[in-house]
């Protein structure tokens, strides 16, 4: 399954630039950030695919947002009822 071969190659990918930016930037913790949209297509019609591929990907970018602007996330505590920081990387 194609899907299956990308999602994998796409993994592969995103470890292998995190590896190398943790092995080159010391400093920088946890690899940095990376991240994938991987949409899986099939079963949408051919001449949906794009909307639908661009309806993803600002779905995903919206929610990155929606984390990240104060308002949102005002009352998100932690387990011992402490504002709670979401950190990127």
């Amino acid at each position: 399954d194609s899907y299956s071969l990308e999602s994998s190659r796409q993994y592969d990918e995103v470890y292998g630039l995190s590896y190398a930016q943790q092995l080159k930037n010391k400093d920088i913790p946890e690899g940095g950030a990376k991240g994938v949209i991987l949409v899986n297509t099939p079963a949408i019609e051919v001449s949906a695919r794009p909307f639908a591929m661009r309806k993803a990907i600002k779905a995903f970018t919206d929610s990155m947002l929606d984390l990240m602007v104060k308002d949102s996330v005002c009352n998100l505590v932690d387990h011992y009822k402490k504002e709670e920081l979401i950190y990127f990387g």
